[in-house]
């Protein structure tokens, strides 16, 4: 189904979500080289609070220390 003539596109091409070696460039160049957003301090509000999770194929976590810093 393709979008009437008018109407604004600004999708990338349908590959671009689809193509396997597109998805594997981006996590190496995009989402392995940034920091990455995964929880709000606010989650942990207690000493020996933690949050774990997997990303991009990673398992992950952070806690909250005894001086109150998140790790």
């Amino acid at each position: 189904m393709n979008a009437p003539s008018d109407f604004p596109t600004r999708a990338l091409p349908a590959r671009y979500y689809t193509d396997p070696a597109l998805y594997a460039r981006a996590l190496e160049r995009i989402f392995r080289n940034s920091w990455q957003y995964f929880c709000h301090g606010s989650f942990l509000p207690e000493p020996g609070d933690y949050y774990a999770f997997e990303l991009l194929g990673e398992d992950l976590f952070v806690v909250r220390g005894r001086d109150g810093a998140l790790r």
